[in-house]
């Protein structure tokens, strides 16, 4: 399991320098004259869910390498603070 995620955070440091690429370009490079607006603030919340899907899951890697039990009182929520479509994964204490 750490193994996938180790690969995760490669994969999500390939996203954010592809989406740090998109957010150089210009309006003519990206074809979004009309919506570049949108398509920016878009974009960058897409990068906010990537850096805190990242930080997430590097935390989860150092506590599962720590203690394996510590999910045993726990419960999974996403949360869409930074963008519409993509959550973010956190891990709560159950009530």
């Amino acid at each position: 399991m750490v193994a996938l995620l180790e690969d995760a955070v490669e994969n999500l440091a390939i996203a954010r320098q592809v989406i740090d690429k998109l957010l150089k370009m210009t309006p003519e490079q990206t074809r979004m004259r009309y919506c570049f607006a949108e398509f920016t603030t878009d974009t960058k919340d897409l990068l906010k869910s990537c850096i805190a899907i990242n930080i997430f899951i590097q935390g989860l890697i150092r506590q599962l390498y720590t203690d394996t039990s510590f999910y045993t009182n726990k419960t999974i929520t996403i949360d869409f603070k930074y963008h519409r479509r993509f959550g973010i994964v956190k891990i709560i204490d159950r009530p």
